[in-house]
């Protein structure tokens, strides 16, 4: 639970571009493979296991050699899923399956001939516009519903704050995207994990700023835009 590594599968490889040789050798540690901004959050998750207030805990980080983490193009947007388990030899572990996530480079890649990643269309106030038919076999939404639906209106009570967060950054910084992990209303009438990116598909004039409120109403418009969204179902 401290972080020292004692096993790593070898479709590591697969994922992260290096062999488990590489990846062990950088260090000791899980935390000397993450990401200095994921660091506070992992640290956080493992900590919450070591004194035992939760048995399960998930977190989204960054993962790679230190060589090249700090490079754009060679982060590996992660998800750890795990729990604590006792060991009668050692002091309790952290075992976790991880699974690879979208990322605004990576989104054409994993979407294809996928399952589980689908993209859709959506207006400023994030309500859906288009949608892969993928997309009708997760969500509780009809092809005549479809354009009368927000994200806002899937989404899960206690993630409501941190979509509003990522909304306003994607607004303000329109040349960048945002990603995040929530759970949304599935076609089962329960709530799933998603991960999913958002991205500006355009951009207003400099001298002509959007406005959003925080229940994701347009508040100023001008030209015609859309963000586009990918959505990765997570198990």
């Amino acid at each position: 639970i401290a972080g020292k590594l004692y096993y790593m599968s070898e479709n590591a490889s697969e994922h992260l571009g290096h062999s488990v040789e590489e990846l062990m050798c950088q260090g000791d540690s899980l935390l000397d493979l993450l990401g200095s901004r994921d660091l506070p959050s992992s640290l956080s998750a493992l900590s919450s296991l070591r004194s035992k207030s939760k048995d399960q805990v998930s977190f989204v980080c960054r993962m790679g050699l230190n060589r090249v983490v700090k490079r754009q193009s060679h982060q590996k947007f992660l998800l750890f899923s795990g729990h604590r388990i006792h060991s009668p030899s050692s002091s309790p572990l952290f075992a976790a399956t991880v699974t690879p996530l979208l990322n605004p480079e990576n989104i054409d890649c994993l979407a294809t001939g996928s399952t589980t990643v689908f993209t859709a269309k959506l207006g400023l106030d994030l309500k859906l516009t288009q949608m892969d038919q993928l997309g009708y076999d997760y969500f509780p939404i009809t092809r005549s519903s479809l354009n009368s639906t927000s994200i806002y209106s899937l989404i899960h009570p206690e993630d409501v704050q941190k979509l509003e967060k990522k909304h306003r950054i994607l607004i303000e910084e329109p040349e960048g995207s945002v990603m995040l992990l929530v759970r949304l209303l599935s076609s089962q009438a329960d709530f799933r994990y998603f991960h999913v990116v958002l991205s500006l598909c355009s951009l207003l004039p400099p001298m002509l700023p959007l406005l959003v409120s925080p229940e994701g109403k347009l508040l100023a418009n001008g030209k015609t835009h859309c963000i586009s969204a990918a959505f990765q179902a997570l198990s």
